[in-house]
């Protein structure tokens, strides 16, 4: 009798234990509804795994794990916000959510995020960069646009769509790298980026809008890795300095000699590139180089305190040896030479 008695005693215990072990090792992602302070003042409120609002919110705002999304307009205006960091589990910023936030800094963005709406950092002027996860597909229309202080962006691996109007008068903002999942840029997305100098296209692309670039007026460097685009809207590359656009040599649809956006397409040979820690000029790891061209067509990179003094191959870098002609068989990688002015000034090197 106790023999049966422990046995039965033992199976309840079991699947109480069971039940104890998997809620230690699966807490809930739920956040608890409140207030919550922000780290220079001011609150913010969630509600339902949502940031609903805030309240005067200055300094660093640290989004919970758990919080799904945080609604239209709840942080607009908040004009002393300097940092945000935002949780893994956040899928959605809503439509105007960080509107005129304009001491805003640095953004980390979660991994899980997937949708940026409409004019949610519109007007954010203090923001210098942007690194996007992979997860975000889209990106909505007016989303950052009078970012006038941004430099530099940072695209995840499965971004689709660049809404319209979505970088619009981003001022400052130097180069592209556009990733190879984007297929949709719409009209005016990067319209008035002035000091934009070159843009890097992805094999992807399929649409790209009415006036996506124009007055981009230091445009030098336009380089296609894909099919020609189906859909050319009006008047893309209005106003920019270049007169030419590169493809890569073997894509279909293109021309030789042909046009797009106004301007004159000609084949490329791919160029692996390394910047040596430089910034500016072309920030991929490739270029383009028409055929029959020259290294020297390549957007030059800048280095602090430092001279660019052309491109060398990886074997002669260090003896000094420049590329000028590139092989057309074997393109190989150029790596950026630079040395201090004062050298450059006793090398005679302009």
């Amino acid at each position: 009798m106790r023999e049966l008695a422990s046995k039965k005693l033992l199976g309840l215990l079991i699947p109480i234990s069971l039940i104890i072990s998997l809620a230690v090792a699966s807490p809930s992602s739920a956040v608890a509804d409140g207030t919550y302070p922000c780290g220079g003042g001011g609150t913010y409120t969630i509600a339902s795994n949502i940031v609903t609002s805030s309240s005067s919110c200055a300094g660093s705002a640290v989004i919970p794990e758990g919080v799904t999304s945080v609604s239209n307009s709840a942080f607009e205006n908040a004009t002393s916000l300097t940092s945000l960091t935002l949780p893994n589990s956040l899928t959605t910023i809503g439509n105007y959510a960080f509107k005129n936030t304009s001491s805003l800094t640095t953004i980390n963005f979660g991994t899980g995020l997937r949708t940026i709406g409409l004019v949610a950092f519109e007007g954010a002027t203090a923001l210098t960069s942007l690194t996007l996860p992979n997860s975000l597909t889209t990106i909505g229309n007016y989303a950052f646009r009078n970012t006038s202080s941004l430099t530099t962006i940072n695209f995840g691996t499965g971004l689709r769509t660049i809404g319209a109007v979505a970088f619009e008068n981003a001022t400052a903002l130097t180069s592209l790298t556009l990733p190879n999942s984007l297929t949709t840029i719409e009209n005016y997305a990067f319209k008035n980026t002035s000091s934009l100098t070159t843009i890097n296209f992805g094999t992807g692309l399929t649409t790209i809008g009415a006036v996506a670039f124009e007055n981009a007026t230091s445009l030098a460097g336009i380089y296609f890795f894909g099919n020609k685009p189906t859909t050319e809207g009006a008047n893309i590359f209005g106003n920019v300095r270049a007169t030419n656009i590169l493809y890569k040599q073997g894509t279909t649809g293109w021309v030789s000699a042909g046009s797009f956006g106004g301007l004159s397409t000609y084949p490329g040979i791919e160029i692996t590139l390394n910047n040596n820690g430089a910034t500016g000029g072309n920030t991929g790891n490739s270029a383009l180089v028409q055929v029959g061209g020259s290294a020297d067509s390549i957007p030059q990179p800048t280095k602090s305190g430092l001279q660019f003094t052309g491109w060398f191959d990886t074997s002669s870098l260090l003896n000094g040896k420049r590329v000028t002609t590139i092989d057309t068989n074997n393109p190989g990688t150029l790596e950026a030479g630079f040395i201090p002015p004062e050298l450059a000034l006793v090398l005679g090197i302009n």
